[in-house]
């Protein structure tokens, strides 16, 4: 088990896959199987919407969309439960990253998708006995947002669901000129009960938007921490590799010391770009264990 006490460490399914050479990101089937081989336990399930063979991902996507094997919500179920029968856990769903985009359209079409694709995650959530579904609630490219509209939507999912699974908004970035990131984040927050609503702070968005104190201020919501990091590989000779965030120069290891000192002690997931096999991601997951240990017992609970 992942699970130390004072913090549980999963590895999100994104990239997990990865581990397997040639494999691509969006392969939930080796996913799964790496998880497997590699002997973890604590899974975060990504929804890919590189997967849907209605349309094309709305957000970018490095992916070439029509070569993608597609699975539809009932094939997805049925993998993530024979995995959860045989052992592995899931303690965070990661609903579909294009429903931000899709509540923020005037399409009303759009907006009722938004909707069931996160009812499907919160659904299959539950069924997985996870407590966390983490969602992309805005358009990060949109100028304004319709803060109201949003928390609207998701209090409307929220009625028709039991407490847990608990929402987590990400940390995206936005466009809009009003507000900062953290502002926006903060302002829909307000709007939204915290008992059914929290945050999830990935660490590269933090670097990119240069903005982890503002989040720190949030950490009594926080309730999912990405540790969204890539593998950079040091000139030879020297051995090993380091953690960097994908965008900016945040200091990953200082940033969960400081998270922890703030007093956070929930869930951390490992999103890896850049793994080569299988022990790149215990590398990774053993250096944070040893991070998280120290840190959540030097941290004040």
């Amino acid at each position: 088990m992942s699970c130390h006490g004072r913090y549980t460490l999963s590895c999100s399914t994104g990239t997990l896959a990865l581990a397997r050479p040639g494999a691509q990101y969006y392969d939930l089937r080796t996913a799964l199987e790496c998880a497997r081989e590699l002997g973890l336990s604590d899974l975060e399930l990504l929804l890919h919407p590189e997967w849907r063979p209605e349309h094309p991902p709305r957000t970018p996507s490095t992916a070439d969309w029509a070569s993608v094997p597609k699975l539809d919500a009932h094939q997805v179920r049925a993998l993530v439960l024979e995995a959860a029968r045989e052992g592995l856990t899931f303690p965070s769903v990661h609903a579909n990253r294009d429903i931000g985009k899709l509540l923020c359209s005037r399409d009303l079409s759009n907006r009722r998708e938004a909707l069931q694709e996160l009812m499907r995650a919160c659904l299959l959530a539950t069924e997985l006995g996870a407590t966390v579904v983490v969602v992309h609630a805005w358009d990060t490219y949109a100028p304004i947002l319709p803060l109201e509209d949003i928390a609207a939507a998701l209090r409307q999912i929220m009625a028709e669901l039991p407490p847990v699974p608990v929402l987590s908004l990400e940390n995206i970035p936005t466009s809009e000129r009003c507000r900062t990131p953290a502002q926006t984040l903060r302002a829909l927050l307000e709007m939204l009960p915290a008992e059914r609503v929290g945050v999830t702070v990935d660490l590269t968005w933090a670097s990119l938007c240069d903005n982890l104190p503002d989040l720190l201020e949030l950490t009594p919501r926080v309730n999912n921490v990405h540790i969204h990091a890539k593998i950079v590989r040091p000139r030879q000779p020297s051995p090993g590799f380091l953690l960097r965030p994908y965008h900016g120069h945040l200091d990953l290891m200082e940033s969960i010391r400081q998270l922890a000192a703030a007093g956070y002690r929930g869930l951390w997931t490992l999103e890896l770009r850049g793994a080569r096999c299988g022990s790149d991601f215990t590398e990774a997951l053993a250096r944070l264990h040893h991070l998280l240990q120290d840190a959540t017992s030097c941290a004040s609970p």
